[in-house]
């Protein structure tokens, strides 16, 4: 399915909420202050608008290591006032230790960040590497020993059952990111696989009043692999992690902060969910085609 009925639905919300309230058909991003979430974690909003007017928000997580260097992940536009933060937290850039970007189609402000900073290491996805060339990358974060080189500290892994290096179709597809956990804040990371809706704008609230968390919504359309197996896959990776990952905080890209109690409600978003992968895996079977898939996403854990 190209899109999903609650994609459609989002977008006929926000055409017809242009033409009553006059709003642009263009993106527009506003990007707040630093917030501190949790111990030793920042997070830095910025509002990223669909079809003008559905502001569903994007994020960058700042984490400060035991060794006192810091972690970026992510990025979103840095306004004179954010620099001026950020550079007072980090000595003014020299005590950032690496950039991770952690999904492949969020790109659109990576390139002005290496600019800001780039006698920083710089860690990408295989999109990222490929669609900026420019930047100076270090390495590729779909790499076991590039997700492991801050463990225990900063866990990093990446969903089974979906794709991660070329997720297709890309307009709609954008299901799997990397998920990085800092155990010091019990800080979970997460872009736009989880979805948790802290204060969310028309006209998204009226389909996702606050404290709604959802899985995204290209799930049953086109963001797991389309094999009996894949949505199963991905049930028992979402489980495993819970169960290793003692974190209490959410922070997701659409679009805000569940501050407390998040591994209870991720566990009873999977309790609820039980039955839609059950019917994906079925209704995949039942199609009966090939899909190539990359093996290192059909494993549950692909670094043992």
């Amino acid at each position: 399915m190209f899109m999903s009925r609650l994609a459609q639905l989002v977008a006929i919300i926000a055409i017809v909420a242009a033409v009553l309230y006059g709003k642009s058909a263009t993106k527009s991003v506003d990007t707040e202050t630093l917030r501190l979430v949790a111990k030793d974690f920042w997070r830095v909003h910025a509002d990223y608008y669909v079809f003008g007017v559905a502001n569903i928000g994007t994020q960058m997580g700042i984490v400060k290591l035991s060794s006192g260097k810091f972690l970026l992940l992510g990025a979103v536009p840095i306004t004179e006032k954010l620099k001026q933060e950020i550079d007072k937290l980090t000595d003014n850039g020299k005590n950032i230790e690496a950039v991770i970007t952690t999904h492949p189609f969020h790109t659109g402000y990576t390139e002005g960040l290496w600019k800001l900073y780039p006698d920083a290491k710089f860690y990408g996805t295989p999109r990222h590497i490929e669609t900026l060339p420019d930047i100076d990358w270090t390495d590729d974060v779909s790499k076991c020993e590039v997700r492991n080189k801050w463990a225990p500290e900063i866990q990093m892994r990446i969903p089974a059952g979906a794709s991660f290096a070329h997720p297709k179709p890309e307009l709609t597809n954008h299901f799997s990111s990397v998920f990085v956990y800092h155990s010091t804040s019990r800080t979970l990371f997460v872009d736009d696989t989880l979805m948790y809706f802290e204060a969310p704008k028309f006209p998204i609230n009226i389909l996702a009043p606050p404290g709604t968390l959802r899985f995204h919504i290209s799930m049953k359309d086109d963001g797991l692999y389309h094999t009996p197996a894949a949505p199963l896959l991905f049930h028992d990776w979402m489980r495993k992690l819970v169960h290793d990952w003692d974190f209490d905080t959410l922070s997701t890209a659409h679009d805000g902060v569940l501050a407390q109690g998040a591994r209870q409600k991720v566990t009873q978003l999977l309790d609820d969910s039980e039955k839609v992968f059950q019917d994906l895996s079925e209704t995949h079977a039942k199609e009966g085609h090939d899909q190539d898939v990359d093996p290192r996403r059909m494993k549950i854990d692909e670094c043992a």
